[in-house]
């Protein structure tokens, strides 16, 4: 019987720097990949060229197309700089990194709370715990208008869920969202 009709198995020696394994080698696979057996310890393997699948050609067919027909357009156009940040544009941009470093603290203290009331796992736990994770969901978008700084700041003064947050819990854990977010909020253009 030759290697081509039958299911060959091989596995390592178990000599040093070797480690032990099995493979099974139908005959199709044999002939499609190129494995050569020889004895029931060692296989050699001969890596062939497969062609592509044909989506993939068209893809790329197409996407080379799109390529050339871009490259043909812009041939004799020079390069547009970027866009030209306003100044108005660039105080917000530096608002929100601002923003997001006063923010990923208190992001990060409320989701401890929130998970330490998840654990406690009543019903009141759980409620406190799914506004804490709205407040992290609003908190983690910084304003970047006038008006969303006023809205964020009419939340942060009367919303509950930040009284939920700020307020004394029996796991030990303080947090403090008001204070350093309405410091922020101060510094938007």
């Amino acid at each position: 019987m030759s290697d081509d009709d039958e299911t060959t198995e091989s596995g390592g020696s178990g000599r040093s720097g070797s480690a032990a394994f099995g493979m099974s080698v139908n005959a199709e696979m044999s002939r499609k990949y190129g494995f050569e057996a020889s004895a029931a310890t060692h296989v050699t393997a001969k890596i062939v060229a497969m062609p592509p699948p044909t989506a993939l050609l068209q893809m790329l067919d197409v996407s080379s197309a799109q390529i050339r027909e871009l490259s043909e357009r812009s041939q004799g156009m020079g390069v547009s700089p970027p866009p030209e940040v306003t100044e108005e544009e660039q105080q917000w941009l530096e608002f929100g990194d601002r923003w997001i470093s006063a923010v990923e603290p208190v992001i990060g203290a409320v989701q401890a709370l929130r998970q330490a009331y998840l654990d406690e796992g009543d019903d009141r736990s759980t409620e406190i715990a799914g506004m804490l994770e709205t407040l992290v969901g609003l908190l983690e978008v910084a304003p970047d208008t006038t008006d969303g700084v006023e809205t964020m700041r009419t939340l942060l003064e009367s919303d509950e869920v930040v009284a939920a947050a700020e307020e004394e819990n029996s796991f030990g854990l303080e947090v403090t969202v008001k204070a350093p977010l309405m410091a922020a909020l101060d510094t938007a253009p």
